[in-house]
């Protein structure tokens, strides 16, 4: 991706601890590790020094997921953006995917936010970068629904986070489903959905 031509990422994230807070899931690491040394590999990733490549001058990006299908990335993909996508389930096999860029801010800096995101940060995170993420997705697709790779996958110890999702889902989905059923009884769903 070109996100990643112009960062520097760290070899790897230390400490990685899962962490709900409220309806959110996620996970909280400790420092990353900027360059390290693997065995057969050397070290990685190499030569870091790049004028292009800035090193990240914030804390960790925090990633969270909610129920039934909202993810937040905090900042994505600028300090001053947070990344949100929606997954709205269409039939069985198919989905609607909304993305949105955030930031805060009123006047003159709202309409330069807009400027960069129709010229750079659209193209750049919502087409380019997410756009292989998507990809990725689609041909991991066939090993998960017909090669049985639901017991066959290979998890590490980064992978907390999905794994603390995935038991927040078969936990708490029934209760996203009865606060929906209570919100159609009442009226609301259809309201909600015709604005």
């Amino acid at each position: 991706s070109w996100l990643m031509f112009f960062r520097r990422f760290p070899a790897f994230k230390t400490d990685i601890v899962p962490e709900i807070q409220g309806p959110w899931v996620g996970y909280s690491q400790g420092p990353s590790v900027m360059q390290s040394d693997y065995p057969g590999l050397g070290f990685w990733p190499g030569d870091a020094r790049h004028w292009w490549r800035k090193p990240r001058s914030r804390g960790p990006t925090k990633t969270q997921l909610r129920l039934p299908g909202y993810l937040r990335v905090n900042p994505f993909p600028s300090p001053s953006i947070v990344h949100f996508e929606w997954y709205v389930p269409v039939d069985e096999s198919h989905h609607r995917y909304f993305q949105f860029s955030v930031r805060w801010t009123s006047g003159l800096a709202a309409w330069r936010f807009r400027l960069a995101y129709w010229l750079w940060w659209r193209w750049l995170a919502h087409v380019q970068f997410n756009g292989q993420d998507a990809w990725m997705v689609r041909l991991m697709e066939p090993f998960y629904s017909e090669e049985g790779g639901w017991q066959r996958e290979r998890l590490f110890r980064p992978d907390v986070g999905l794994t603390a999702w995935r038991t927040h889902c078969h936990e708490r989905a029934r209760e996203v489903q009865k606060g929906w059923t209570r919100l159609q009884q009442k009226g609301g769903a259809g309201r909600f959905l015709s604005r």
